[in-house]
């Protein structure tokens, strides 16, 4: 009988090489990946009434609209990605029921849902410091009062492609990044952080 094979993280190996097992200083920065959530890029003309409908009844809230902001419900992370497209972070697992669930809700509709949970991974940075580790490789500006918990952007960090944004009520910066891109990252995080006194724990919830 063949065995299932485990499933690793893209950066799962890393992390248990690297790992430290408490934080180094209280002013530090913590680098965790949140690993095996759910990811889904949704398209659609935010115009169509019969679009915005069927996808505020699939998810229970409305689609953000106003540029770079995010939206919470049932645990399903929404980031407004472009005037039509959007992309749904799901807890783990819960991805293709509701890939299928939206697909079904728009089938009549000019739109589309893209199941893309392989390719992606979370890093979640922790700490007092962490926005100084950011600005070390990223021009976005992290200030509270221009980049609240109710706001997402994509930028570059380290010339890798990320989208990023800060839990409520945290101090956190919660940043997507491709598979691909996810070693050399952290990588990265880990050199810049260096100074802060960078602690890499295992995965954890978002």
């Amino acid at each position: 009988m063949a065995e299932t094979p485990l499933r690793q993280s893209p950066l799962g190996q890393f992390i248990s090489e690297n790992r430290n097992p408490v934080p180094t200083r209280e002013d530090g920065v913590i680098l965790t990946e949140i690993a095996f959530l759910g990811y889904i890029n949704l398209r659609g003309n935010p115009r169509e009434k019969g679009f915005l409908k069927a996808v505020e009844k699939t998810l229970g809230v409305d689609l953000p609209l106003k540029p770079n902001t995010r939206s919470v419900a049932n645990k399903v992370n929404i980031l407004w990605l472009g005037p039509d497209e959007w992309l749904l972070i799901t807890p783990s697992d819960q991805e293709t029921h509701l890939s299928q669930t939206l697909g079904n809700s728009l089938s009549q509709i000019h739109a589309s849902v893209t199941d893309i949970t392989g390719g992606q991974t979370l890093l979640k940075l922790s700490g007092q410091s962490s926005a100084k580790l950011i600005a070390k490789g990223c021009s976005l500006d992290l200030h509270p009062r221009v980049f609240g918990s109710d706001q997402c952007a994509q930028t570059l960090l380290a010339k890798t492609p990320i989208v990023i944004w800060k839990p409520d009520g945290t101090s956190s910066y919660n940043i997507i990044v491709r598979r691909t891109y996810a070693d050399y990252l952290a990588y990265w995080l880990k050199d810049a952080g260096y100074e802060y006194g960078l602690t890499l724990l295992p995965e954890s919830s978002a």
